[in-house]
């Protein structure tokens, strides 16, 4: 399923379930990690920049846990979403791409 994200528009939240894997077609998304310190109560830290063909999410939809980050569209961006359900069937339909995956 296409995804057009406006910038500085969320693509998740840390700790929310992951049920969608994404994959960046342009644009560039910011992922920040939330740390605790005695200074700030919270301070979100720079993580990773995913750009074009970059996937978003693999580990935490394939092993259903919640996301450990906030990523955030650091421009406008097009993505498209996969439920875990169909990247299960890609992987089966093509054992190659999950070889590749490993």
């Amino acid at each position: 399923l296409p995804l057009l994200l406006p910038q500085s528009e969320v693509l998740f939240f840390d700790g929310e379930v992951a049920t969608h894997l994404f994959c960046v077609d342009d644009g560039k998304i910011s992922c920040f990690a939330q740390t605790i310190s005695t200074d700030h109560p919270v301070v979100a830290r720079p993580v990773r920049e995913y750009a074009e063909g970059d996937l978003i999410g693999t580990a935490s939809i394939l092993l259903t846990t919640t996301q450990s980050t906030t990523c955030i569209a650091a421009e406008p961006s097009n993505l498209h979403m996969m439920t875990k359900e169909l990247l299960v069937d890609a992987l089966n339909a093509y054992p190659d791409v999950h070889k590749r995956l490993h």
